[in-house]
């Protein structure tokens, strides 16, 4: 489980890629993102806030 409470900006949705640039997920205006349903591995995070967009690569093991 991830939470974005650190972000004091509006998140308006987050995209989730796998290392080879597929998008395998969107969701939209969520405070935690529930990775459970993933194979273990690297993701890409793409976070659209009201100020931009950031992005954050994790692991999930």
């Amino acid at each position: 489980m991830i939470y974005f409470s650190d972000y004091e900006k509006d998140i308006h949705r987050v995209e989730i890629f796998n290392l080879f640039g597929q998008r395998i997920s969107v969701v939209r205006s969520a405070n935690t993102l529930d990775l459970q349903a993933f194979v273990s591995g690297f993701y890409l995070l793409k976070i659209h806030t009201s100020e931009g967009i950031v992005t954050k690569k994790i692991i999930k093991q």
